[in-house]
């Protein structure tokens, strides 16, 4: 049974409001909301410019690059191949574009 429609959002729907993996600054539901409000096509476009994950968060936010494409490729449709190159590709652009950790 769902809950009714008087319940906050937060309440409906909890999982919306975990973090895309441990230590990593923004939750699940920011994923979704840069889809479907703000038009991220990439992961890069996510990571980098809609959550800034890859200066403020530690290791540039890799902890949740897969969580974050699992959402953006349920959303937009993206074959097992695609977002295994998303996640790869987030991962060469964070070793190149990343602030060094010391």
């Amino acid at each position: 049974m769902s809950p009714p429609l008087t319940t906050p959002k937060r309440d409906r729907c909890p999982e919306w409001l975990d973090r895309l993996g441990p230590g990593v600054p923004a939750v699940r539901a920011e994923v979704k909301l840069a889809v479907e409000k703000e038009m991220a096509g990439s992961l890069i476009d996510f990571m980098d410019r809609r959550a800034a994950l890859l200066l403020f968060s530690p290791a540039f936010g890799l902890d949740g690059a897969e969580e974050a494409c699992a959402i953006m490729g349920d959303a937009l449709g993206w074959s097992a191949a695609k977002r295994a190159a998303e996640v790869d590709g987030y991962r060469v652009y964070a070793a190149e574009h990343g602030v060094p950790t010391t």
